[in-house]
């Protein structure tokens, strides 16, 4: 009599809705050879990374293996390590109540170069069976946890939603070192949308070192019309004690879109460190530190009650807008490449505005001008320079204004020709020309 396969299972009682991989064999004395049923489609894996393999199994007139098979990037079968297998006795589970499948699983870790994961279910009829059968419902393949032995909680909608907790626990305690490790993991997704949350516990002391760390993350992922957005936050706590000292450290690490934020705090015994890194930071109250140095210090708004420096230094230091109560510095450095300045408002060189600017540029250019109202002092690397008040003027090219009374040692004139020119050290007051030139010359005068 011919054997006749079946993968449909039409007979075989079992919870309805449920995703399934089986086979069965019926005929006289069913062929006493393996034989497979295969998962349909393959699971991308990584190589060097371990994964689970499980499913509720009923096995019947007929012992079974659950298998993962590897295969390459191009697809081809890898060589068979025949260490990813999990047997099953004959004659196990089945009937329409899911509590009556026993959950089996298997752990494997993918080999050098594996890109693919298929599953099998393996089936060997017993001797003399007329027929045989065996199923696997909700084949599941997961990423392993470090120190996981058990396969993920299942839950599963109508849907097609998934939620899992999974939790794994190791510990050792020897003459040298004790160590306690925790990993759990919450887990709900669906078909466009990922949540999860992993926390990573551990513990270890030994004869010269003690360390504790934790690590918590939060993620989101959603794919909706074509666009992929994910957020990531991990919090992140480290202490550790040697005979050298102590040191511990706190951060928290934000992930948008592979927009980078994160804040860290870092103690040594001996020195404390803060670091931030954000596109802006606001701190409303007191901001009190001896030392402030960066790269660039580059802000849309500062707002601080007080902020008190002995050092500030920076490559850049650029405010859009910044409103300070009060600065105290003991030092402000500016090296930047092209213009650096420190001015009120937008003050310019000879804009006419009322203010201040102090202003270098790489090239070598410098310049200060201050203006009161009707009052300025300037001076320019050009050699253009000047003192300009009501009724005083003077610029580099020698004028001189004054409207009022002049007190003086000597006035003295020279030629611009010949540079000849004639002194007068006694009092009183003359005028007189040479070479063309007027020369005025003063011993006490008083208008």
């Amino acid at each position: 009599m011919a054997v006749t396969l079946d993968r449909n299972l039409n007979s075989l009682p079992r919870p309805a809705g449920m995703n399934y991989i089986g086979l069965a064999q019926t005929g006289a004395a069913a062929e006493q050879r393996v034989r497979e049923a295969i998962s349909a489609g393959l699971v991308a894996v990584s190589p060097g990374v371990r994964y689970c393999l499980a499913g509720y199994i009923a096995t019947i007139g007929c012992t079974a293996r659950l298998r993962i098979r590897w295969f390459n990037a191009a697809g081809e079968l890898m060589p068979d390590t025949g260490d990813a297998t999990a047997p099953v006795a004959t004659d196990t589970g089945g009937g329409a109540d899911l509590a009556n499948w026993p959950r089996v699983h298997v752990f494997a870790l993918a080999p050098s170069g594996a890109a693919w994961l298929q599953y099998r279910l393996a089936q060997t009829p017993v001797a003399g069976a007329t027929s045989c059968t065996v199923c696997l419902l909700r084949p599941t393949v997961e990423e392993a946890l470090p120190g996981q032995t058990e396969p993920s909680l299942w839950a599963e909608s109508a849907a097609g939603t998934r939620a899992a907790i999974r939790e794994s626990q190791d510990y050792l305690a020897s003459e040298l070192a004790a160590t306690a490790s925790r990993v759990t993991e919450l887990s709900a997704s669906s078909a466009a949308a990922d949540a999860r949350i992993k926390a990573e516990e551990e513990v270890r002391a030994e004869r010269d070192r003690a360390l504790s760390r934790s690590v918590q993350q939060v993620g989101a992922r959603l794919e909706s019309g074509g666009d992929v957005n994910s957020a990531i936050v991990q919090v992140t706590t480290l202490a550790e004690a040697t005979a050298a000292g102590a040191s511990g450290s706190w951060g928290v690490l934000i992930d948008a879109n592979g927009k980078m934020t994160g804040i860290k705090l870092f103690n040594d015994g001996t020195t404390g460190k803060l670091l931030i890194s954000a596109d802006e930071t606001i701190i409303d109250g007191t901001v009190l530190a001896r030392h402030l140095s960066a790269e660039t210090i580059n802000a849309v708004s500062v707002l601080a009650a007080q902020g008190v420096f002995d050092e500030l230094s920076g490559r850049s230091l650029s405010f859009i807008s910044a409103d300070l109560g009060s600065i105290n510095a003991g030092q402000v450095s500016f090296n930047a490449a092209g213009w650096g300045w420190l001015r009120s408002n937008t003050k310019w060189w000879a804009d006419g505005a009322a203010g201040w600017v102090l202003a270098r540029h790489d090239n070598g250019t410098t310049f200060a001008d201050f203006v009161a109202g009707a009052c300025r002092i300037r001076m320019h690397s050009s050699g253009e320079a000047g003192i300009s008040f009501p009724n005083f003027s003077v610029d580099n090219a020698g004028n001189v204004v004054a409207k009022g009374d002049i007190e003086a040692t000597k006035f003295l004139a020279r030629s611009a020709t010949t540079g000849e020119r004639t002194e007068h050290t006694e009092k009183g007051f003359y005028v007189y020309a040479a070479n063309n030139v007027l020369i005025v010359e003063v011993g006490e005068f008083r208008s």
